[in-house]
C-alpha cells in the first residue's frame, strides 16, 4: 500500500504554489508515496470564535468542512502546509485553519510524521512565513524537515529537492532515527507542564500517551545537551506555574484563567 501525504494549499488554484506542490507530486509518486493536495479555499472553513470548547470543553460547535480535513492530515504519513505569503505571512484561509487546530498543539496527535512547510512570493516576506509555518509544524507535534521556497528572484530547486529527498526518506524512516532540535524538546516540555497545570482537560491525553515522565513524544536520537536543558526547562517551568497557580486555583481549567483584568 502507497504511503500518502496531505498537502494543505492557503492559496489559489493553479497558482504559484499550487504548482509548484504540482511539481514535486509526480517525484513523490516515484518513490511510492501518494500527494492529495486539499485546496482550503474550496472548502467551507468558517472563522473561529475563540470560545476555547476545543480545548476546556468537548470540541468545536463550529460545523464545516475542518473535521474531514483534519482526519485526512491524521491519518497521513507525512505532511506539507503550503501558502503563498500574504502581507509578511500565511494566506487568510490557512490561518483560518491553523487557528482551528489549537487542541492539536495543547495535546498532540501527530507526533514523528515528517513536515514540510512551503510558500512563494513574488516579492518579499519568506523569511517570516517560512518561520511561522516551521513554529506550526512544532506546535502539532510533527517532525519538520525543513522549508521548500520559491520566489520571483529564485526558485530555489536545487535546495528544494534536497529537502523534498530528506522529507521522503523521513516518511520511510523509523522515528527513533529522528534528531530532535532543542526547540522540538523545549516545546514539549512546556506543553507538558502546561497540561499538569493549567489545562487538566489535557492531562488525560498526556497519560494515555505515556508522556508524563518522557524526554519526548517517543524514543529519539535527542543529543544529551538538548536532554538537560529540556529538562532543566521542565524544572524551572513547572516551579513557576505551580507557584502562580496558587493565586488562580479556581481558575484553573475554566474560561475565566485566560481573561485580563484592566482595573
Amino acid at each position: 500500500m502507497k504511503k500518502r501525504v496531505i498537502a494543505l494549499l492557503g492559496g489559489k488554484r493553479d497558482g504559484n504554489t499550487h504548482n509548484l506542490l504540482k511539481y514535486f507530486q509526480p517525484l513523490l509518486n516515484q518513490e511510492g508515496i501518494e500527494m492529495e493536495i486539499v485546496l482550503l479555499n474550496e472548502k467551507n472553513l468558517q472563522d473561529c470564535r475563540g470560545c476555547e470548547n476545543c480545548v476546556l470543553g468537548k470540541g468545536c460547535a463550529i460545523k464545516d468542512d475542518m473535521p474531514a480535513i483534519k482526519n485526512l492530515v491524521e491519518n497521513a504519513e507525512g505532511i506539507i502546509v503550503a501558502s503563498p505569503v500574504y502581507n509578511n505571512n500565511v494566506s487568510g484561509k490557512m490561518k483560518m485553519f491553523i487557528d482551528k487546530t489549537v487542541k492539536w498543539a495543547h495535546s498532540p496527535i501527530l507526533t514523528g510524521k515528517p513536515y514540510i512547510g512551503l510558500s512563494t512570493t513574488s516579492s518579499s516576506g519568506l523569511n517570516m512565513t517560512l518561520k511561522y509555518l516551521t513554529i506550526v509544524g512544532i506546535n502539532w507535534g510533527a517532525h519538520p524537515i525543513g522549508n521548500i521556497w520559491a520566489s520571483k528572484r529564485t526558485t530555489n530547486m536545487k535546495k528544494n529537492k534536497k529537502i523534498l529527498s530528506h522529507f521522503i526518506s523521513a516518511i520511510n524512516q523509523d522515528p527513533k532515527l529522528h534528531r530532535p532540535t532543542l526547540n522540538q524538546v523545549i516545546q514539549f516540555q512546556k506543553k507538558k507542564v502546561l497540561a499538569k497545570t493549567v489545562f487538566p482537560n489535557d492531562l488525560a491525553h498526556w497519560k494515555k500517551n505515556q508522556w508524563l515522565d518522557k524526554a519526548y513524544y517517543y524514543e529519539a536520537r535527542i543529543t544529551p545537551f538538548n536532554r538537560v536543558m529540556g529538562s532543566f526547562f521542565h524544572w524551572m517551568l513547572l516551579k513557576i506555574l505551580k507557584k502562580a497557580m496558587k493565586n488562580y486555583s479556581t481558575e484553573v481549567g475554566t474560561s475565566n484563567y485566560g481573561k485580563l483584568n484592566y482595573e
